[in-house]
């Protein structure tokens, strides 16, 4: 079986999270052709740091399965810590 790079497994999510970060910034362009400017503020701020600790997760996950020794399991699972926190933030909010 030849050998197949991490990065190439893991490609597919890249370009997933690359369509969802264009589907965003049409979703924010639409709502401020709208009018509504706090709104798609807030939820274009919300969406892009999901999107960029999850595209960030997958970077450190993917050094880290090509080069074992270079990073910790800490520091790769960071990213996701920091995303549960903040989905535990938004989730006790109140209105």
């Amino acid at each position: 079986m030849p050998s197949v790079s991490w990065w190439l497994v893991i490609s597919p999510m890249f370009i997933a999270d690359a369509l969802n970060t264009y589907f965003c910034v049409i979703v924010l362009i639409r709502m401020y052709l709208d009018g509504v400017f706090k709104p798609a503020a807030l939820r274009a701020l919300w969406s892009f740091s999901v999107l960029t600790l999850g595209f960030t997760f997958k970077f450190l996950l993917c050094r880290k399965l090509t080069d074992p020794s270079h990073l910790e399991y800490s520091v790769v699972m960071s990213p996701v810590f920091v995303l549960l926190q903040l989905i535990l933030i938004r989730a006790c909010h109140l209105k």
